[in-house]
């Protein structure tokens, strides 16, 4: 999936949230992410000969943008839907050896758990957990094994806080974590983070 492509489907996500958050007990958000201390491991089921049956190597932070919308449940805790675009990083031993190597576009639809509890006035403790099947885009710019669409999973969870700007509108910021592993090709491939959430949440 091309660049335009994404910020064609994300500017769409971004009119559509809102509009179907219309009815009462809705909240839509929009999360950005930076993953940091991520890692990339790679288990082969038949190695080459010589070669080892494991791959391992730090990563460079991920990158994500996640919109989504929550169907609440009661005052604090709602169950949603979410569609994450994330960008991994490229492990380092594969950026040594592939000097243009570039980040693997992941699709990661998700259904998810939020929860926000009011702690004093303006102020929430935000908690969250989702998982669903992730989607690794081709990339043709590091092994043959990644050059096509590989199918997976992804699994998040992350706690912080919010502050609300106005009754309808709250900014939050958490910490957490993620790992997205897909399969195909003989070779099973796992991407870890603790990612840095920040974003926005609205009721409706």
């Amino acid at each position: 999936m091309t660049l335009k492509t994404t910020l064609k489907t994300l500017a769409a996500m971004a009119i559509l949230v809102p509009a179907a958050a219309q009815a009462e007990n809705y909240t839509g958000s929009m999360e950005f992410t930076l993953g940091l201390g991520s890692t990339f491991d790679a288990e082969y089921d038949k190695p080459a000969a010589g070669a080892p049956s494991k791959f391992e190597s730090d990563a460079g932070g991920l990158l994500a943008i996640t919109p989504g919308i929550d169907r609440m449940l009661g005052k604090s805790i709602g169950i949603g839907l979410e569609m994450g675009f994330i960008w991994l990083g490229v492990a380092d031993k594969v950026e040594d050896t592939f000097k243009d190597a570039e980040r693997t576009l992941v699709l990661n639809p998700n259904v998810r758990l939020s929860m926000n509890f009011p702690i004093k006035a303006g102020i929430s403790l935000s908690a969250m957990i989702a998982g669903g099947p992730a989607f690794w885009t081709s990339n043709d710019t590091t092994t043959e094994e990644f050059d096509s669409t590989r199918i997976g999973y992804g699994f998040r969870f992350n706690f912080g806080g919010g502050y609300a700007l106005n009754k309808d509108v709250a900014a939050f910021l958490t910490i957490g974590y993620y790992t997205t592993t897909s399969y195909g090709d003989d070779v099973t491939a796992t991407q870890s983070s603790i990612p840095i959430n920040v974003g926005l949440r609205s009721s409706f």
